[in-house]
């Protein structure tokens, strides 16, 4: 075994781990075991905050490691090149929270420098998923003609519209200071566009399901789904000032820096074959 492989594994079972504990907490608080019992809101604190840093870092240091399999000039090398640089501003930006959660004791402050790491990231991951278009266009890869790619991407526009005007209505409606209103129309808005070219490439690799790119991309494809969908839960609860259910956003926010981890790490074992 391999220790691509067995990070693979060890990922799978930390992001179980994570997610059934804050699962549990958020739908029985009650439970002995957070009521004081070794899983305290201490230990919780950690598991939420610290738990996403590890994906992160491995996705950034993996991610990198897949560039220099590639020769300068190689279609695919400039996609991990920005896959890596995104993944690492995120790290950067889950550290910052981080620092403040644990080490200060304070609450996050809303905007902070961490949210500059997040906005310079999600251009780059975006940059990233447009490089692996073309780059599986200019191999030869079934994307379809130009025509048929517009309407699939105006289509995913179009849902992204009616899903986003009742979500971001309430957001715009919030009193709220100017810059934190904009944070929080910023994310979801960013999810939106990263969505575009994340449909494009899953409706590619589809056609390969089964298969070891298949395993890649549905991972990190994944992933990127469920960035979104925490960024638009955090949004949502932010905007109506309600924490009740903020676990549910660390949950998804896991999930999808464990989901990118295992997708850069599937890369890495094809690629050391």
């Amino acid at each position: 075994m391999t220790r691509s492989v067995r990070t693979t594994t060890a990922i799978t079972a930390a992001l179980g781990a994570a997610t059934l504990i804050l699962l549990a907490r958020t739908l029985w608080p009650g439970a002995g075991a957070f009521s004081g019992g070794a899983l305290n809101e201490t230990v919780l604190l950690w598991v939420s905050a610290l738990g996403k840093v590890p994906f992160l870092l491995l996705g950034a240091v993996y991610a990198w490691r897949n560039t220099r399999r590639f020769e300068p000039g190689n279609p695919a090398r400039p996609c991990w090149v920005f896959l890596s640089w995104g993944l690492l501003s995120f790290l950067l930006a889950q550290s910052v929270l981080c620092f403040y959660e644990l080490f200060r004791g304070d609450a996050v402050p809303f905007p902070s420098i961490g949210d500059v790491f997040f906005l310079i990231g999600y251009p780059l991951l975006t940059a990233g998923l447009l490089a692996f278009l073309r780059s599986y266009a200019a191999a030869g890869f079934p994307v379809g003609g130009a025509g048929e790619r517009r309407a699939l991407a105006a289509g995913t526009v179009a849902v992204c519209v009616l899903i986003g005007i009742p979500i971001l209505r309430p957001i715009v409606a919030t009193p709220a200071p100017a810059v934190e209103k904009f944070l929080n129309l910023a994310y979801p808005i960013l999810d939106f566009i990263l969505l575009v070219p994340t449909v494009l490439l899953l409706r590619i690799t589809f056609r390969f399901r089964g298969g070891a790119v298949w395993k890649t991309w549905i991972a990190l494809l994944g992933g990127f789904i469920f960035n979104f969908g925490g960024d638009v839960l955090f949004a949502y609860l932010q905007a109506l000032g309600e924490t009740h259910f903020h676990y549910l956003v660390d949950i998804l926010y896991i999930l999808a820096f464990g989901l990118i981890a295992r997708g850069v790490l599937y890369q890495h074992e094809l690629l050391s074959d």
